[in-house]
């Protein structure tokens, strides 16, 4: 199998059978939360005309430019979810973490997997800039600027007992989660200088509020006067509010 290191390049790969016949496309991931400190993979589900499909993953035969199963059509077994399954899609990506204190912290931009015996192990969660631009599809920027932010946290150090429909808990409190890096928000800076300004408030929107004020911040009055004026008012004004606090701070 290839090293697929995150979720996200995963979604969406075209899933096929053992003879090439076309299945449909990868929608999730399905994991055991039974399973600590690192989950294995339990399952693909499937998103195919007839509608949603879970597959074993022992049936899984390579996981390359596509997903290729090891039996045809007729012969797939179906994967029946487990009271303690989580999916990694339907229940992590782009949630909302949480600390001890219910405080909020960020949003899961991507998954991190690492192969393993046939299968992969989920070791952590991503947060920050990096994950946020690979899940664009503009990654290349974090090497062409050399962002130093890397959002990372464990697994082990999610609380999967008390997470529910309105957040991921940690068992970390929320200041050791890592920030964007003050030479970041520079480069940053610099890089939405050059974007058109409705782009640059679509990308902006999909940050952390503070990680955008910091941004919009170093950035000349014209062009983030511009930049607001792309946003609907109540992101404007989340984001100005942020701005005007750091200034009376």
């Amino acid at each position: 199998m290839l090293t697929v290191p995150f979720l996200s390049s995963l979604l969406n790969k075209p899933v096929k059978a053992a003879q090439g016949e076309s299945i449909g496309k990868l929608s999730d991931i399905v994991i055991s939360a039974m399973d600590k400190p690192y989950p294995l993979t339990r399952a693909l589900e499937v998103a195919t005309s007839r509608g949603k499909l879970l597959v074993p993953w022992n049936q899984t035969e390579t996981l390359d430019a596509e997903i290729v199963l090891r039996a045809s059509p007729d012969g797939m077994e179906s994967y029946d979810k487990q009271e303690h399954d989580i999916q990694l899609v339907a229940d992590v990506l782009d949630m909302q973490l949480i600390d001890g204190q219910d405080a909020k912290v960020s949003r899961v931009n991507d998954v991190e997997l690492v192969p393993t015996d046939g299968a992969y192990r989920v070791v952590g969660v991503e947060i920050g800039v990096h994950s946020f631009l690979r899940r664009l599809g503009i990654g290349p920027i974090i090497k062409n600027i050399g962002l130093r932010s890397h959002g990372y946290i464990p697994w082990e150090a999610i609380d999967v007992g008390k997470s529910d429909t309105s957040g991921i808990r940690l068992k970390v409190p929320k200041d050791v989660i890592t920030r964007l890096h003050p030479q970041d928000v520079t480069e940053m800076a610099q890089l939405f200088e050059q974007v058109p300004p409705d782009d640059a408030a679509d990308l902006l929107t999909r940050m952390e509020p503070d990680d955008a004020a910091d941004v919009l911040e170093r950035m000349p009055k014209e062009k983030a006067e511009a930049i607001f004026d792309q946003m609907s008012p109540a992101q404007a004004r989340a984001i100005r509010g942020l701005l005007e606090y750091s200034k009376s701070a």
